[in-house]
């Protein structure tokens, strides 16, 4: 028994999960599903949850609404006529109806035209705008439709009627000439009414008119129309269509609805209270479609807007009839199909299904399409045969856009349209069989077995002791379900299947009870009855299925929904086999995103999988690291191969670590960090990770590696990349690290090297060439003219001048050196300069990353404007438009000096650097960098007070903030929690001390001192920390000192060598 679909279970991160759980009282269930769809703080989760109308928007927020509602006010003030130009589906329908009748409760003259899905097809038409002026038409209002009309709105003016077009489809190339076009993908996608459907539009047309009469109040008499027109056209049930979705779906429930509604709710025998998002899309909308999808949709219309109980009821007979008749057609054909298929030899090797018949109603062909994707999971094309033309719908899977395909082959159509998951088409007959035949090579080429599975999307895993009645009702809370919003899928493993039958029709349905003698819990899966072959009692499977309560006999109990079933010890992902061009794709989408790579990038790349050594001379920001990150992970997920990454100091690879493992953790890359700072317990644990294939990445220091070479060398046969980022300091540091570091690349077997960096002149590069082997050398020699140093090194109040900055209204990014100042800093901004506290942010590491990419987004479309950070807003975050870096506190490295600085005018425009620190900031830094990089009088002094506390007890129990508050009473004043932590790493590095035990509490032993006198260069947190000391002081004399224009030179240019050398 294996699973019919790929599961991927989502992951959200555990700080944030267990924070809703103490915030909000939740399980960890509902946190994790909330985690893991965006909402991780407690007033996103409010938000989403206790959404309503008090929410919404002003309809005026939408583009050309104050134009579109100020003509259709003065129309009905005139006694003009209007027309409402809708369209045939669910959604059209009551966006006609919502319009049409809110506009006569105002006192409009208003008649509504739905076009005929056979004969006149979808949007507006010529024909109907000359019958329109010739029952004399002062304006037309379409709605759910009009945004690709350019020749009929030009019609309509040329006729002498006004058109105000309300739509929420793409936007084409080019819009419409109409008085108005509102839509609200003319937007920013971030706004929360940017996915309404075409009826929400409608309601946001009539709140904005009604408001101009001071009729508002009426507006919610109309929310259920709202509601089952935005359920049927399937759009995404966030933002304001959640909200009045859910507002509509009371209204419903309270039997407050209209009269054509109850007595459809009525007729299909259900009760008002009844009705969810479900029961909206699968029973009451299709019964709606069905007279658009065979005749005329004027029917539904009229149910909506009759106030007689005796018409209504007569017009749901007739939607029932049509509906059973839409039903034995679709199932005809979807017969015929089959048989079809059968004839070729089923869908065999084909991985697109094209079909034709003359037989076929147009407008049922689409959902018998829908049907064969659902069975065969492939894409899907059907064609109806009339008057020597095929015309017909198709729909997709995710992985394949239809619309693409249809691209490759629009020389031999008539015409086609829609996007990636459903399209139409038209084309004469005696080009059907080499369209068919093109789309299934095209077909053929861009999917493997893989895409043609579906994958399930898990939302979390629970045990059967969870699923109970509390679960269901917590989980409710996020209802209404929907597109967007799906009922949460859960996954229960390694359960025992005590029974498994088969029930319903034909045996097509697999019921099952799985569970111990304490708990057992029955499951139905709907469609799988053939599986029961696959299955006996006492297997122990694994489960994902949705909770629910079913009533029988007037007992309710908790049901699992079965979706898909395996043996719990088959993978969640049955295929182990990729296709190397598209792990690459995903890997460019996980480092780039939507960026591509540029020129020298492509030759990088090239060069190293071609296996050749390779020096990589780019200036600050041009892409460097995004070259070795793609590589490590190529190499990870094709060849199963480790990467060094060698940083010059630990801060650094500290900073990289972050980045690097959110961007990896999309491909399933394992990333580490290993240096000096790791107590020999968690560097054990690293090395024994590293020996069993669990680290792919990792980042270091030279000295973490010289110091621990034997342990390396285990696994050289594994490593596949050894990448030198800040190469230059292989041919200028003076550090043992560096200079042995060519040396520890020949004893792991040469891997692939990789050098990187920004500075390099000619005798620079040589060396490197010498040290590593390279062969290749890659160089840009690009200078940033658009960066300008403002040099404010000795301004006396940098307060004062940030507020000065902020009034120029542009985009600033301020640098700071620690956490707290990062927050303080940006609370001292929102107090003095309210005017735009709302565009100021503050960024840094110990936010979780839900947090940090909000945060991020905001920045980059302009919700803030201001971002006080520490150097973890750097590395990774892609923004081209920061006009104004301020580096507020001095850096800590050239390296981060220049990161940071590069930053500025990504987008080639006009961008300044401004230097605020000065000498004071690097009294500051020295107080930092001895937290972490303890002097020998200090060492000295903690080692002797731990021989004091060991004459007592030896092992003693510690907390290392008890041991800082000991070290201050001897007059170590400022000794921090970090100096300590440093401290005991560079007496474990020497063998003084041992430590045991995890969390805050931790047993010390000291070990006897050895005979000889210790040398402090053998402990690697020791040498680190002095190297980090050393390159401050070099960097502080450098940035203190120097003129600006030299300062400009070491960031808006590489050093190149004036020549590349020869191979």
């Amino acid at each position: 028994m294996v699973c019919k679909s790929i599961w991927q279970l989502k992951r959200g991160e555990e700080r944030t999960i267990e924070s809703l759980i103490e915030s909000l009282g939740i399980s960890k269930t509902l946190a994790t599903i909330l985690v893991n769809r965006g909402l991780t703080t407690v007033e996103m989760v409010r938000s989403f949850l206790d959404v309503s109308l008090t929410d919404l928007a002003s309809p005026f927020a939408l583009p050309s609404m104050s134009e579109g509602a100020e003509r259709i006010y003065k129309a009905i003030k005139k006694g003009e006529n209007i027309l409402v130009y809708g369209d045939y589906d669910v959604d059209g329908i009551t966006g006609t109806v919502l319009l049409v009748d809110l506009l006569r409760r105002l006192g409009g003259s208003v008649n509504y035209y739905l076009p005929d899905r056979k004969e006149e097809g979808y949007g507006l038409n010529s024909q109907a705008l000359v019958r329109a002026k010739e029952a004399g038409i002062d304006l037309i209002v379409s709605v759910d439709c009009g945004i690709s009309s350019l020749k009929e709105a030009t019609q309509a003016k040329d006729l002498g009627m006004d058109l105000v077009i309300t739509d929420h489809h793409q936007i084409p190339e080019q819009t419409p000439a109409a008085l108005a076009v509102i839509n609200p993908k003319r937007a920013d996608k971030s706004e929360p009414w940017f996915e309404l459907a075409g009826v929400g539009v409608a309601f946001k047309v009539g709140q904005a008119v009604a408001s101009l009469f001071s009729a508002e109040n009426i507006c919610e008499e109309y929310l259920d129309l709202v509601a089952l027109g935005t359920i049927a056209d399937i759009v995404p049930l966030r933002g304001e269509n959640r909200a009045l979705v859910k507002a509509g779906l009371e209204r419903i429930n309270q039997g407050n609805c209209r009269l054509g509604l109850q007595s459809l709710i009525k007729t299909v025998g259900l009760k008002s209270e009844q009705i969810s998002a479900g029961r909206v899309g699968f029973v009451l909308a299709p019964r709606l479609n069905a007279c658009g999808r065979l005749g005329k949709a004027d029917i539904a219309v009229q149910l909506l807007l009759s106030t007689d109980l005796q018409e209504t009821e007569r017009i749901c007979q007739e939607l029932e009839q049509e509906n059973r008749l839409r039903q034995e057609l679709e199932e005809k054909i979807y017969r015929e199909a089959l048989a079809m298929l059968a004839e070729e030899g089923e869908v065999g090797e084909a991985k697109l299904i094209f079909l034709a018949s003359p037989h076929w109603h147009p407008g049922v062909i689409g959902i018998v399409a829908s049907r064969l994707v659902e069975k065969y999971y492939r894409p899907t094309i059907l064609l109806n045969i009339e008057d020597g033309k095929g015309k017909g719908s198709g729909r997709s899977i995710s992985g394949f856009n239809l619309y693409q395909a249809l691209e490759q082959v629009k020389a031999d159509l008539l015409t086609f349209g829609g996007h990636e998951m459903a399209a139409g088409l038209a084309l004469s007959e005696e080009k059907i069989s080499l369209v068919k035949q093109q789309l299934q090579e095209y077909a053929n080429r861009v999917l493997d077995e893989k895409s043609l599975t579906p994958v399930l999307s898990l939302d979390a895993e629970v045990t059967l002791a969870e699923i109970n009645e509390q679960l269901i009702e917590e989980l409710n809370l996020l209802a209404p379900y929907g597109c967007g919003n799906p009922s949460p899928l859960l996954v229960v493993r390694n359960s025992c299947l005590n029974n498994v039958w088969r029930v319903g029709k034909g045996g097509n349905h697999l019921k099952l009870r799985v569970g111990d003698k304490n708990r057992q819990i029955e499951g139905i899966g709907f469609q799988l009855g053939q599986r029961e072959g696959e299955i006996t009692a006492g297997d122990r499977c694994d489960l994902v299925f949705r909770p629910q309560l079913n009533t029988y006999q007037g007992v309710t109990q908790v049901q699992m929904q079965i979706q898909d079933l395996k043996n719990y010890s088959e993978p969640d992902d049955p295929f182990v086999l990729y296709n190397p061009a598209q792990i690459e794709e995903k890997i460019r989408k996980a480092i780039l995103g939507e960026a591509e790579y540029y020129e020298k990038q492509k030759e990088t790349l090239r060069l190293l999988k071609e296996g050749q050594n390779t020096l990589l001379i780019l200036g600050t920001g041009r892409g460097k690291s995004a070259v070795f990150q793609s590589m490590a992970a190529y190499l990870a997920l094709l060849q199963n191969k480790v990467t060094l990454i060698i940083y010059p100091l630990r801060s650094l690879v500290n900073d990289q670590y972050q980045r690097m493992r959110e961007k990896m953790s999309l491909l399933g890359v394992q990333v580490s960090v290993a240096n000096g700072s790791m107590g020999m317990a968690k560097r054990k644990q690293f090395f024994q990770d590293l020996s069993q294939g669990q680290v792919e990445i990792i980042l270091t220091t030279p000295e973490f590696l010289v110091f621990h070479l034997d342990k390396f060398k285990q696994i050289a046969a594994k490593i596949g990349l050894f990448v030198v980022d800040e190469a230059h300091h292989l041919a200028r540091s003076k550090r043992q690290g560096y200079y042995l570091l060519g040396q520890s690349w020949r004893q792991l077997g040469k891997p692939l090297a990789f050098a990187v960096t920004a500075t390099a002149d000619q005798d620079t590069a040589q060396l490197i060439k010498n040290i590593l082997c390279c062969s290749q050398v890659v160089v840009e020699n690009y200078v940033r003219h658009n960066l300008q140093i403002v040099d404010k090194r000795a301004e006396k109040d940098k307060l004062k001048y940030l507020l000065k900055l902020l009034d120029t209204g542009e985009r600033i990014v301020i640098y700071v050196n620690s956490r707290k100042q990062a927050y303080q800093l940006a609370n001292d901004l929102r107090f003095y300069y309210p005017a735009s506290r709302e565009e100021i942010g503050f960024y840094h590491g110990g936010l979780n990353s839900q947090q940090r990419l909000f945060l991020e987004e905001a920045f980059r479309k302009g919700n803030l404007r201001v971002m006080v950070t520490t150097s973890a807003f750097g590395e990774g975050i892609d923004i081209p438009d920061i006009q104004h870096i301020v580096l507020y506190h001095l850096c800590f490295s050239l390296t981060e000096f220049n990161q940071l600085s590069g930053r500025a005018g990504r987008n080639h425009q006009a961008a300044k650097i401004h230097l605020l620190f000065n000498q004071q900031d690097r009294q500051l830094n020295e107080l930092i960098l001895q937290g972490s990089a303890p002097t020998r009088a200090v060492l000295a002094k903690f080692y002797l007070q731990l021989r004091k506390k060991a004459k007592r007890n030896n092992p003693f129990m510690y907390t290392k903030r008890e041991l800082q508050k000991e070290m201050q009473k001897l007059g170590m004043r400022n000794i921090g929690v970090q100096t300590v932590s440093a401290c005991l790493a560079v007496l474990e590095d020497l063998e003084l001390l041992r430590l045991e035990g995890e969390g805050s509490r931790n047993y010390l032993y000291l070990l006897p001192s050895p005979p000889e006198k210790l040398d402090l260069a053998d402990s690697l947190c020791y040498v680190e920390g002095r190297d980090e000391w050393d390159e401050f002081q070099s960097f502080a004399d450098f940035a203190l000192k120097k003129e600006k224009e030299e300062i400009l030179l070491a960031i808006n240019r590489p050093i190149v060598p004036h020549e590349i050398m020869s191979m």
